[in-house]
Order: C-alpha cells, then sequence, then structure tokens
C-alpha cells in the first residue's frame, strides 16, 4: 500500500518539476527566436515622420475694429479677430453737434444718475458736478460710479464740451508757456486733436488729467478726462497703480469717440504743416478724412496767420510776410530815409527806398528779399523780367 502512495507521489512531482523545466528550455532555445525581429527592436533607427508646412493663401479678414487678420494653422482657417472690449459698453449719440461714443457700466451718463449718486458726486474740484445747479447744455458728462474707490479718492469723469463761439486758432493753438508741458498734437479715429495737461488744486484737492481739443465744422470740442483725489486718510493721496488704472479706463473712452451724420465735404481752406516753407499757403482743396500729423487748416487766412504766429513764435504775421515767405523770399530789415516807404515794399518799382537820404526819416523797416534775378511786387516774388 506504501508503495502505492510513493509511485504517485513521485509521478505527481514529475509532473509538477520537470514537465515546466522542459517546457522552458523549449521556449528559451535561440534556434526558435526570430532575430530579425530582436535586431530591429533595439537597434534600427526610428526616422521620425516630419510634416510638411501648409502653404496659406495670402488672404485677410476685416475684423469689427478694423484690423485684418490672415489665413493660418494646418487647415489654413483665418486667424480669431482680437476681443473687443467695448463690445458691451453703452453707446451714447449727441445729435445736436453729432458725435457719439461709448462707455463703461462703472460710468454713466451725468442726466442718468440716481439722486443717491449725484450726492455722491457734489466732489470739492467739480470733476462730476451734479447737484441740482443748471448744467452747461453745450456739455457731456460721462462719470465714474464703479465700486473701487480707495482711499483718497473722489471721482473720475470724461466731459465733452461744445464752443460754436471759439476760433479755429483758438481751438487748435499750442500751449508754449514754460510752467505748462508742450501741446502735443495727436490723431484718434482720424481725428486730430490737441492734447494738454490738467492740473489743479485747493485745500487739500487735487485735479489732473488731459483736455483734448479739436475742430470740427465750425466748432470747437473739448474733451476733458478729470480724476480727482484728495490727501486722503493715510494723507498719502491716490495710489499710482489705481491713478494708471482709472486714465486707461478714461482713453478707452476716448479711444470710441467719433463724429456721426455726413462728413464735410470738399473745402478750400488756408493750410500750413511741418514741412512748409511759410504760412499759410494760398488756398487748396481738401476732401473726407484728409487731416495728417502736422496738418493745419482754416477757413480764414487771418486765422492761419494768427496761429502760425503763435507756434512759431514770431509774433503777429502779415499776409505780406507770409506771402514772401510763401514765394521763396526772406525777410530781412533796411534803414530807409524815405517818409512813405512802408513795410514791404514793391522792390520792383524804381525809387522804392532811394530818395534823398533824409536823416529825420530814418528807420527800420521790413523788406522781402527775393534773391538774384527776382523782386518783390508788393504782394509776392516775381522775376524781374515780369
Amino acid at each position: 500500500m506504501q508503495n502505492k502512495y510513493l509511485k504517485f507521489l513521485l509521478i505527481a512531482l514529475l509532473i509538477a518539476f520537470v514537465v515546466p523545466q522542459i517546457a522552458l528550455a523549449a521556449w528559451w532555445n535561440p534556434f526558435s527566436w526570430n532575430w530579425n525581429n530582436i535586431w530591429n527592436y533595439f537597434f534600427q533607427k526610428q526616422v521620425p515622420t516630419i510634416q510638411q508646412p501648409t502653404a496659406c493663401t495670402q488672404e485677410a479678414k476685416v475684423c469689427p475694429d478694423g484690423s485684418a487678420v490672415g489665413r493660418t494653422g494646418p487647415n489654413c482657417e483665418f486667424a480669431a479677430c482680437p476681443a473687443n472690449p467695448t463690445a458691451d459698453w453703452k453707446t451714447y449719440t449727441n445729435t445736436q453737434y453729432n458725435f457719439s461714443l461709448s462707455y463703461p457700466a462703472d460710468f454713466a451718463d451725468i442726466d442718468s444718475l440716481t439722486t443717491a449718486q449725484q450726492n455722491s458726486l457734489m466732489t470739492y474740484m467739480g470733476a462730476c458736478f451734479a447737484g441740482n445747479g443748471t448744467r452747461n447744455p453745450n456739455q457731456s458728462n460721462f462719470c465714474y460710479i464703479g465700486l473701487q474707490k480707495p482711499d483718497g479718492f473722489d471721482t473720475a469723469s470724461f466731459k465733452i464740451t461744445a464752443n460754436n463761439s471759439e476760433t479755429q486758432a483758438s481751438c487748435q493753438q499750442t500751449n508754449a508757456s514754460p510752467a505748462r508741458e508742450l501741446t502735443v498734437q495727436t490723431a484718434i479715429n482720424g481725428i486730430t486733436f490737441y492734447k494738454d495737461k490738467i492740473e489743479d488744486a485747493g485745500l487739500g484737492h487735487y485735479l489732473t488729467g488731459d483736455s483734448y481739443r479739436t475742430y470740427y465744422k465750425e466748432t470747437c470740442y473739448h474733451l476733458d478726462l478729470n480724476i480727482e483725489s484728495n490727501r486722503g486718510v493715510s494723507e498719502k493721496g491716490l495710489s499710482a497703480d489705481f491713478s494708471s488704472m482709472m486714465k486707461s479706463k478714461l482713453e478707452s473712452i476716448l479711444s470710441t469717440f467719433k463724429f456721426t451724420g455726413a462728413q464735410p465735404a470738399c473745402s478750400n481752406l488756408y493750410w500750413f504743416d511741418n514741412t512748409s516753407a511759410g504760412p499759410c499757403q494760398t488756398q487748396k482743396q481738401f476732401c473726407g478724412a484728409y487731416m495728417y500729423y502736422g496738418l493745419k487748416t482754416f477757413t480764414t487766412k487771418q486765422d492761419c496767420l494768427n496761429t502760425w504766429s503763435i507756434d512759431s513764435g514770431r509774433g503777429p504775421i502779415t499776409e505780406k510776410e507770409a506771402s514772401c515767405m510763401n514765394t521763396g523770399g526772406k525777410v530781412e530789415t533796411a534803414t530807409c530815409y524815405c517818409s512813405g516807404t512802408t513795410d514791404y515794399y514793391n522792390t520792383c518799382a524804381i525809387g522804392g527806398c532811394t530818395c534823398t537820404p533824409n536823416p529825420a526819416y530814418a528807420r527800420q523797416i521790413n523788406t522781402c528779399n527775393c534773391g538774384q534775378g527776382k523782386c518783390f511786387d508788393g504782394q509776392k516774388c516775381v522775376n524781374v523780367n515780369n
């Protein structure tokens, strides 16, 4: 009986240990392996697939903000247009003076303020005076009503004033006072503006900002970007970061300003620019959006001369002086002894300033030197033979 169990045990051990070893030896037999596959797996270089760039057609799509985008990517799809930060802003249109602008939700038209908002905006410097007084009917004002009001902040506003009694020369005047920053000419939405810095103070309150002027259809428009503040509880006043943020908001409103209605037709205007040899060239026809940097245009020659005299620092200038320079002449002074001879006399005529010298009439007068072979006929430089 014991021999029977012993035989059974030996057979079981043989199956458990010997058979797996035979199977393992058969699998491990090198002669049965696919050596080509093993070599390729470990040693063959894998050449990466390089995707050739796609050549897109040179087309452009005009975006709502006026910019353009082209086709790009593997499918040559148009790139996304820049996000319009003013898309959800309110739009204000003034039909009396034909302009419009957009403003964000944390600003409000002064005429739509609640009583509580009006009372809170009765500030010391009047940046956004919204009290019960009578407001200027030629003004439009947009006040800051946002909740972000740090220590030292009073209010901010974007104010437009239309003045149809101001002359073009005054509206486009360049400030040259040494106590103030020089006026800067800039273009926004195709409109030429004259920009000045605003600063005022009183009893611990401060008004800062920028004022933009432009002349359109016989009216001077003043666009004032105001920030009013005080010294605050900490006596440090408004932080630079908040001032910068608020200024950016006001400039964003400015970027939406435009004139509405029909554009003025072609006009014959007096003008000068940064390259002009002299002021107030003879009238020239200007049409549509003709303004460019440095150009100034005027409906009357006197307004043109007045502005030139201010910008150049030369003082008052006459039409004859302007004509001399515009036709190639040079303004000079000379001693004249003839009692009847005036500034810019006719040098083409004989005897203009060649009378018998009389010391009693000796004086300095302005003359126009037109150069060799030319003379000044009292209006312009001409050839002597003419």
